[in-house]
């Protein structure tokens, strides 16, 4: 009987919290929330920190060696915007963690031993400056597309954060696009330097955004998310958003 009541309670509970949601109310991090939501937003968030600081690391390379110093101050203000990000991202994941007794330095050691994984771009080298220019404009842009499609998260922290993030972006885009708009705009070996980067990168691009779904409707991951009002576009609806605005 003590079973039968607490899942009784348990589908109450979360039919409320749907019906939350639903409404167009924040879930805050003190509130009630299902262990999948939690899951799925700890997985994501901490995902998308981890992107943030790891996406950082190419860039700063090219930091002493930019072509110009207000080349260098403009990547350098980037790199120390994108650390930012996974800072800001990182303690909003680690709100969730509490439940868990867990903190940022667990995700930091979770990313060392392979568990916590990164966008698929962020493995790859900026090994010209062509590539560095190209991370703003295509990478950023890529990164723009998806987060405003979470402008509107049901879970208030992240939303709030993606703000701030979102607008900083655009930035980011704009010096890339500026980047390589000096290149094609240059002698042969510099817009050759963009069609290479293009050529280096573009495949990873696609796989940015994730796979589209395969699997039973409401069981993947992106369809997870889109049950909980995370996101509202699916990962090819995405890509073929980056196809039409890039």
């Amino acid at each position: 009987m003590n079973v039968l009541l607490n899942d009784m309670a348990g589908e109450e509970k979360l039919n409320q919290f749907i019906a939350r949601i639903e409404a167009g109310e924040k879930i805050e991090a003190d509130d009630w929330m299902p262990e999948e939501y939690r899951g799925t937003l700890i997985k994501l968030i901490s995902m998308h920190g981890i992107s943030e600081i790891m996406g950082a690391l190419p860039e700063k390379e090219w930091v002493p060696k930019a072509p110009t110093l207000n080349r260098k101050l403009g990547i350098m203000a980037k790199v120390q915007d994108e650390m930012g990000h996974g800072q800001l991202l990182l303690r909003v994941a680690e709100d969730l963690l509490k439940p868990y007794s867990k903190k940022r330095d667990d995700l930091m050691q979770d990313l060392f031993k392979g568990d916590l994984k990164f966008h698929n771009v962020f493995h790859m080298e900026a090994k010209s400056w062509g590539d560095a220019g190209l991370i703003g404009w295509l990478v950023d842009g890529a990164a723009i597309i998806s987060q405003t499609n979470m402008l509107g998260a049901s879970y208030g922290p992240y939303a709030r954060a993606l703000q701030r993030i979102c607008a900083e972006e655009v930035f980011h885009a704009q010096h890339g696009e500026a980047i390589i708009m000096a290149l094609a705009e240059g002698t042969e070996e510099q817009r050759k330097l963009v069609q290479d980067s293009i050529n280096y990168w573009w495949e990873s691009l696609l796989l940015f955004f994730g796979p589209p779904s395969k699997n039973e409707v409401g069981t993947s991951k992106q369809d997870i998310t889109i049950k909980y009002r995370i996101r509202t576009s699916t990962n090819e609806e995405l890509r073929q958003a980056f196809f039409l605005n890039m």
